[in-house]
């Protein structure tokens, strides 16, 4: 069985290495589930995740770590099913069984998700008042990094995820704009961030380049160690932030009230929404 490696590929062969290992695979099945009705479930979920991941605007080839690549990919797949399929939660817990049990088969590490990464039973929007109460919580918070952190998720439907992966070269000055570059740096998505998140991430840049200037480490945003700040770490930031506004959220509730309001807003162009985890003004 051939393993996929961590080495660079293009798109077209990452997703014809899954299609190989899929076929591979569905063949184990039959001595893995002796129920046939259970092995066409399996490679049904199966099948639909690498459809949609051939499919998708989004390049997945392992620029970024391979771990936050892949997961990268689910988490994709999982907003798909959620807010475009309004696929029950049973059914994307299934899916994420599978992927990760295929995952498993052809080598690659487990799927690192944060819970409050994973979509919840019944997403709800928040509230303008309450968006607004945690935009203020961060305008005024005296960390500039968290500061920053906060109104770029709270302005934007960027995941935890994303943050985790983002450089100090994707964020242009000049421009206003932060190049979400997933894990192909020849396919970036560019946001136009608004002026109050603009200042504070330039603040910050400034901040990290006086603090760190001895620094290698490339990430955006750092945690204490100075290093590469996780999916964890930036759901700490929101909760905390949130607890000063009164409210408790995570990163995921910022995120599925844009999602929600921009399905309504785009109600009928899926795969469109379902690829811009941006803000609203996007070149």
């Amino acid at each position: 069985m051939s393993i996929i490696t961590n080495q660079q590929i293009s798109q077209n062969q990452f997703i014809e290495n899954l299609q190989d290992q899929y076929s591979s695979y569905s063949n184990a099945l039959k001595t893995q589930m002796s129920s046939p009705h259970a092995r066409r479930a399996q490679r049904s979920r199966l099948s639909q995740f690498i459809s949609f991941l051939s499919h998708s605007k989004r390049s997945y080839v392992a620029e970024n770590p391979e771990r936050q690549a892949k997961d990268a990919a689910v988490s994709d797949y999982l907003d798909y099913l959620q807010y475009f399929l309004k696929a029950r939660p049973s059914t994307i817990t299934k899916a994420l069984a599978t992927i990760g049990e295929f995952y498993a088969y052809i080598g690659l590490e487990p799927i690192s998700i944060v819970r409050d990464e994973l979509p919840g039973a019944n997403p709800q929007a928040l509230s303008n008042e309450q968006v607004q109460k945690f935009l203020v919580a961060a305008e005024a918070n005296t960390s500039i990094k968290h500061k920053s952190l906060a109104l770029l998720l709270g302005t934007t439907g960027i995941r935890a995820i994303d943050c985790t992966m983002l450089d100090i070269d994707d964020y242009i000055a000049s421009t206003g704009t932060l190049c979400l570059r997933g894990s192909d740096t020849s396919t970036p998505r560019a946001i136009v961030l608004n002026k109050p998140t603009q200042l504070a991430l330039e603040q910050w840049l400034q901040q990290r380049r006086q603090r760190f200037t001895r620094l290698n480490e490339k990430a955006l945003f750092l945690n204490p160690q100075r290093r590469r700040i996780s999916q964890a770490g930036v759901n700490l930031v929101v909760r905390k932030i949130s607890m000063e506004a009164g409210l408790d959220l995570s990163a995921q509730q910022l995120r599925d009230t844009y999602l929600i309001e921009n399905a309504q807003t785009n109600d009928g162009d899926e795969a469109e929404v379902a690829a811009s985890q941006t803000n609203r003004a996007v070149i």
